[in-house]
């Protein structure tokens, strides 16, 4: 727990990553994991996006825009940026249960209908078992399959 009192939301995600694996193995069922990529200053207008395709059932995280540190200094920036800046991206990652390949490609079909607003979005689909048993490896690649190192 964070000292406000409230719970870690990534540590809850991980942790809910790792249960719907135990659940898919142990009934034999498959789950997806969405990672959406997009250049955007206000995480509630992806939200207010994804609002409409998601279901109860779905487990969503946001996960913080990296900002520029010391170690990227050395790197070279965009034209007219401080050295080493990265426009700052908001990162979301989806936990769909009992979804197979086809529904989540389904599923990121309709995201970027319902996000055609958003700058330059991404979308990658990972799928359990099929990809990986590993719930870590499944977000990692899910990032991966949208451009992102994770």
């Amino acid at each position: 727990m964070e000292q406000t009192g409230r719970v870690n939301v990534t540590e809850y995600f991980r942790a809910r990553l790792a249960e719907e694996a135990r659940r898919s193995e142990r009934y034999g069922r498959t789950f997806a994991v969405i990672f959406v990529s997009c250049r955007q200053t206000n995480p509630r207008e992806i939200f207010t996006s994804l609002r409409p395709i998601l279901r109860s059932t779905d487990i969503v995280e946001v996960i913080r825009p990296r900002r520029p540190g010391p170690a990227d200094q050395d790197s070279p920036g965009p034209p007219g940026t401080a050295a080493g800046y990265e426009p700052l991206r908001d990162r979301i990652a989806m936990i769909l249960p009992e979804t197979d390949r086809t529904g989540g490609e389904a599923t990121l079909g309709r995201l970027r209908d319902q996000c055609v607003s958003l700058r330059e979005l991404s979308l990658g689909l990972a799928v359990y078992p099929e990809d990986s048993d590993n719930p870590q490896e499944l977000l990692a690649l899910a990032a991966r399959a949208a451009g992102e190192t994770f």
